[in-house]
């Protein structure tokens, strides 16, 4: 897991891709057995800032404001992908 807290993991946090399977709800509510509609499990590309990676759960950020400074550190667009729904992760390389 990176720990955000130390300056030194803001610098070196990974831009990532993962490709992972999400979850569908068959339905907006109830609704009888014989007409549910099982809806396809979908395939999704996300792209962010890993900020934990642990054995449950990947969470990504897409924007990172402040990790220069120290207490600054503000996320947005934050997403929490189960472990066992990725199917691959690939660490992209950040120019500049």
């Amino acid at each position: 897991m990176i720990d955000l807290s130390a300056p030194q993991s803001r610098l070196t946090a990974r831009m990532v891709l993962i490709d992972w399977e999400k979850s569908t709800a068959p339905t907006d509510g109830c609704s009888s057995a014989e007409h549910l509609y099982v809806a396809e499990i979908e395939h999704c590309l996300s792209v962010g800032w890993i900020i934990r990676d642990d054995w449950e759960t990947a969470v990504l950020a897409a924007s990172m404001t402040g990790w220069a400074e120290e207490d600054a550190l503000r996320l947005s667009g934050v997403i929490r992908i189960p472990t066992g729904s990725i199917r691959s992760v690939r660490v992209l390389a950040v120019a500049g």
